[in-house]
């Protein structure tokens, strides 16, 4: 019983830990990720923060009074127990010199703390998917979203806005039309906002690209948000049906485009590329193939490659790609496949290639 309190007490004390954290002006994509995996450890991680979160939140304008910041003061230094709560009611009814809505505002409080002993609101959906398989979630307002392999997507919608933090992969997003509660998608480097659209979103290992299908979409690099106290190199920009964009960590990294494919093709099992660095067609089939691509000579990397394949043709194209480049293919007994330059073209200059499989 001693260890599950002691436990109890490191819970409390993380979550506020994450909390002050959170709401300063300090907090990073990467401290985001890491508070996201923190809470979705355990279902205890999710219960304490929303205490603390909620009552900052319900406060609403007497979170800015003394007696208020009192409050929230309190719960950083203790955990927020149903005896706590007891004793704040009391503080509360002996609030002095309240002002001509302190009544009001002291039956808010009670009515809050009142509902913070009842079950918390349930944490963010996380859904994911394994190598080589392919989803699609329906949400509840109606959207849809596919994620394609090895792709990780948590949900948490709100009565005013849609949130959606895609953490890696890629997903197609088909989204209901609501204009009264936005759909927001947070991404590394970026945020996505629609009211009602189609569009594909992919994840690489330095850059996110944003396709339309439908609608309109506007994205806004993480310089731009207004949480980042910065000066934006990249002002938000938006995409029609039929664009492309692509951007890092430090913003866009080329103008809007049309797209040379169609967005969200890849649901139906075949992947097309026109002009795209072979580092980034070989990590897509490396989500949908049973053993891992490895790329060992990283200058083929940005070669140039137009092509396409279906899913279970992954093989073929790998065979293929000697044909069509100075490269051995070398398939390993633990399963793994080595692409890597033929030795007697150590030296050789690859120029950009076409095919189709």
């Amino acid at each position: 019983m001693k260890l599950h309190i002691e436990t109890e007490g490191r819970v409390d004390k993380a979550a506020r830990e994450w909390f002050t954290l959170l709401t300063s002006t300090a907090a990073t994509d990467t401290d985001i990720e890491a508070f996201e995996q923190w809470r979705n450890q355990a279902s205890a991680h999710a219960e304490a923060y929303q205490q603390i979160n909620q009552v900052r939140n319900e406060l609403g304008i007497l979170a800015h009074t003394p007696q208020g910041e009192a409050l929230l003061r309190s719960i950083m230094q203790e955990p927020a127990t149903p005896s706590f709560w007891s004793r704040w009611i009391m503080g509360v009814r002996g609030w002095p010199h309240l002002p001509a809505y302190g009544a009001a505002m002291a039956a808010m409080v009670l009515v809050l703390i009142g509902s913070l002993l009842q079950p918390p609101v349930p944490a963010p959906a996380v859904y994911q998917t394994t190598s080589s398989e392919v989803r699609t979630i329906a949400l509840d307002d109606g959207s849809l979203v596919t994620l394609g392999a090895q792709s990780h997507v948590a949900v948490h919608y709100t009565p005013n806005r849609r949130n959606i933090h895609l953490q890696k992969g890629q997903a197609f997003f088909n989204v209901a039309r609501n204009p009264a509660r936005p759909f927001v998608i947070k991404m590394r480097g970026a945020e996505v906002s629609v009211l009602g659209t189609k569009f594909d979103v992919h994840l690489g290992r330095t850059k996110a690209t944003i396709a339309v299908l439908e609608g309109r979409v506007r994205v806004t690099p993480q310089q731009a948000l207004p949480s980042i106290k910065t000066q934006a190199v990249s002002k938000p920009k938006v995409l029609t049906a039929g664009q492309v964009i692509s951007l890092s960590d430090k913003g866009f990294t080329a103008e809007i485009k049309k797209t040379k494919t169609i967005p969200g093709a890849w649901r139906d099992g075949r992947f097309t590329y026109v002009d795209v660095p072979l580092s980034q067609i070989i990590a897509d089939a490396g989500r949908y193939y049973k053993g891992a691509i490895i790329l060992r000579d990283k200058s083929l990397g940005t070669t140039l490659l137009t092509t396409s394949f279906d899913v279970d043709q992954i093989d073929g194209f790998l065979r293929n790609l000697q044909d069509m480049l100075p490269i051995n293919v070398t398939y390993t007994p633990s399963g793994k496949v080595l692409i890597k330059r033929a030795p007697e073209l150590e030296n050789t200059i690859i120029k950009d290639k076409r095919s189709s499989f």
